[in-house]
Parts: structure tokens; C-alpha cells; sequence
């Protein structure tokens, strides 16, 4: 895609009708505001935020290499309401201006109806993946929103159902103690949901804590090539837990993001489960 829509804007002369820029870990491409370009990522990987109220933001989408985004200027449309920043290292990405794709318009009609066909075409596909995604949301919410149970039953009902609705192999609570410090045990397991477990754990927290997806094999007997997800359940007091959801396949970047977007509800029925005990 990055190629084809590359020749689209490489003029007869031999100049190309781009900026290249080369963004830094979490520097920002654009922030919301008015914004009169169009971005096609050449390598790396550029993080979108939903941004509100200044400061609190939530991730929403990744365009990695060969995608593009600020498709609105082939509609005229200059205000972008996202946060895009890089995600790896580094990102190097190709803007195209406004008056770049208006010269394109007029000068070579047909290479423009060629590109916007094709950024209609992605952008539908990005709809009936975000149309999939609200539906999984959705879909776990109500099985977390039980209110006539009590929260820790709630808790597991829900994980059950969230097991299921992602096709894992398990997923496994892991707790702190509210009171000692460094004291962490597994309080549930999705592959024993009748079995009330309460089992210390020991030196494997420290990777826990430390990487991004830690070793499955350190986790209650979980296969060495399974696909790991780390979820952290946090309060204003800090980490009280963590969920480690398990996969014999990778969890595609439309699934991270459903379990980001049911963070705060996570956290908030594994705090009252903790507190109702």
C-alpha cells in the first residue's frame, strides 16, 4: 500500500511531493487542531489517542508501516480531533500537504480518484473492525454488569465470559496482599472457575511487574509457547492485582484494544471484590 500510494505523489521531475519526518519515542505528529496534512508511515508504528479535558487520554488505534492517516484533507477536512504519536524508538513518516493533493486534483485526476478509492476502501475496513470491536465491548460488559450478585462472583462470571469471548487458553488473577507488603498469590484460575484458589506466589512477580509479557511458563503450569497479555488493575493507591490472559495465537491489536477500553471497569470490580471479603 505504501509503495502504490507513494507513486502516486512522485512528480514527473523526479521531486517527491512529501516532508519526511523522523519521530522519537512518544514524540507527537500531530495533536488536535487544525492539521492540513496527510501521513503515510514508512517504518514504525504511530499510536492514536482519544484525547479529553487536556490531559486524559486513551489509545484508540495504531497505523503501522505502509499506513496511513489524516485522510480527512482529501476531503477538505483541516481539524484533526486525535493525538498521534510515535510508538517504537523511532517512526519515520511521510507528510503530504493540502496543496499537494489539490495540485493532484487538478493536474492528475485520475491518480487522485486512484488514491481516494483506496483510502475509502481502508477506511470501511477500519469501520467493520471498530463495528466487531464496540460489538466484543459490548458484549463483556454485560456479563461484568450483574449488579444483583456480589462483586467477587461478578468478578468471575465476568472473566469467564471474557476467557470465551477472546478464545483463551486461561486467565489468571493475581493479587497483592492489601496489607503486606511484597505478599502476591493466584486467586483465580479460567481453566478451574469452581476451584477457589489462594496460592502464594513466589520470585516470577518480579517479571511480572517488570515486563511487558513475561514468560507463561513461570505461571501456574501455562505451556511455554502460549501468547501472553499483561493487564495491570490499579487504583489511586497503586497496583492491587494483576490479569494474565493466555493464547495459543497472538492477540491482535483490535483485541488489546478491547481489553484497554475494559481497564477502568476491571479495576473497579476487582477493588470491590478485594474490599467485600
Amino acid at each position: 500500500m505504501s509503495t502504490d500510494m507513494l507513486d502516486i505523489f512522485r512528480w514527473k521531475d523526479g521531486d517527491n511531493a512529501w516532508e519526511i519526518r523522523t519521530l522519537s519515542a512518544d514524540e507527537t505528529l500531530f495533536s488536535p487542531g487544525h492539521d492540513s496534512y496527510f501521513y503515510i508511515v514508512e517504518s514504525g508504528s504511530v499510536g492514536i489517542y482519544a484525547v479529553w479535558a487536556g490531559t486524559f487520554r486513551r489509545r484508540v488505534w495504531a497505523v503501522s508501516t505502509a499506513g496511513f492517516l489524516g485522510e480527512g484533507v482529501f476531503f477538505w477536512k483541516l481539524e484533526k480531533h486525535l493525538l498521534a504519536q510515535a510508538d517504537a524508538d523511532w517512526a519515520v513518516v511521510r507528510a503530504i500537504s493540502e496543496d499537494t493533493i489539490r495540485t493532484l486534483k487538478r493536474e492528475r485526476p485520475e491518480q487522485f480518484s486512484e488514491a481516494l478509492k483506496h483510502i475509502l476502501c481502508v477506511t470501511n475496513a477500519r469501520l467493520d473492525t471498530a463495528a466487531r470491536e464496540l460489538g466484543l465491548v459490548g458484549d463483556i460488559l454485560q456479563a461484568f454488569s450483574e449488579t444483583e450478585i456480589e462483586a467477587r462472583e461478578r468478578l468471575t462470571k465476568g472473566l469467564l465470559y471474557t476467557h470465551r469471548a477472546l478464545d483463551c487458553h486461561a486467565i489468571i488473577l493475581v493479587e497483592a496482599h492489601p496489607i503486606i507488603p511484597d505478599l502476591w498469590s493466584y486467586m483465580l484460575d479460567t481453566r478451574f472457575p469452581q476451584t477457589r484458589i489462594a496460592e502464594k506466589a513466589g520470585t516470577e512477580i518480579e517479571s511480572l511487574k517488570s515486563a511487558k509479557a513475561p514468560n507463561p511458563s513461570m505461571f501456574r503450569n501455562i505451556s511455554h509457547d502460549m501468547h501472553t497479555y499483561k493487564k495491570p488493575l490499579t487504583s489511586i493507591r497503586g497496583t492491587g492485582g494483576y490479569l494474565l490472559l493466555f493464547r495459543k495465537t497472538a492477540f491482535d491489536a483490535m483485541e488489546e484494544r478491547v481489553i484497554e477500553h475494559l481497564s477502568p471497569l476491571l479495576s473497579s470490580v476487582f477493588f470491590a471484590a478485594r474490599s467485600a471479603r
